[in-house]
């Protein structure tokens, strides 16, 4: 298990080459990430020569349709109940993949 490690108000934690106040890095983190949202897409092109494209249309071809899941009950049996699939995009940038996906 992962330990999670608590900060005073005073204490400092790193950011990039320098140390900030622990208060302070969730508003630098969100500054540099707007600064380059816009430029997100355009930057994967130039560092990955277009493949990240290529590669994200795989995955969601990968995926196929998205179709509705069945339902276990509470003794491990299938229902004729069945739900949308649910998918959790995490870290997913400008999040294109989960608009493919829908």
């Amino acid at each position: 298990m992962i330990g999670v490690r608590s900060f005073s108000n005073n204490q400092k934690i790193d950011f990039g080459f320098k140390n900030v106040e622990y208060e302070q890095k969730q508003k630098l983190v969100g500054g540099v990430f707007s600064s380059v949202a816009e430029q997100y897409d355009v930057m994967n092109d130039a560092m990955s020569l277009g493949v990240h494209r290529v590669w994200k249309n795989y995955f969601i071809q990968q995926i196929g349709p998205i179709k509705k899941r069945r339902v276990l009950n509470d003794k491990n049996q299938f229902t004729d109940e069945q739900l949308p699939l649910r998918v959790l995009d995490v870290a997913g940038g400008t999040g294109d993949i989960s608009f493919k996906i829908l």
